[in-house]
């Protein structure tokens, strides 16, 4: 399945290969270097915002378990099952029950 979320996808058989290869490749690279792109990287999320987001998504997410849809929700993943109660509640009324973001 394609959601460009990934570079490569490896068929399960190659996993473990394929993360040694990039293992390998990672510690190739001089420690200073590791270093630098660690921290350019951390540098533009952090400009960005992440850890602003991942805050308050954390605390909206608390807030929201204990609603009334919230706790509805628990209800029916007890009484039907996690997996089945988020079909129910990605298929309708939106119809948004599937891995695709492109709905339109």
């Amino acid at each position: 399945m394609d959601w460009g979320l990934a570079i490569e996808a490896p068929r399960a058989e190659e996993l473990d290969q394929r993360t040694e290869v990039l293992l390998e490749r990672i510690a190739s690279m001089p420690v200073n270097q590791l270093m630098m792109v660690k921290l350019a990287l951390g540098s533009a999320l952090m400009s960005q915002g992440v850890h602003n987001s991942r805050m308050i998504s954390t605390v909206f997410d608390g807030v929201s378990r204990h609603t009334r849809e919230g706790y509805s929700f628990q209800q029916r993943a007890a009484d039907v099952g996690f997996r089945e109660a988020v079909h129910e509640r990605d298929a309708s009324p939106y119809d948004d029950h599937g891995p695709s973001t492109n709905k339109g």
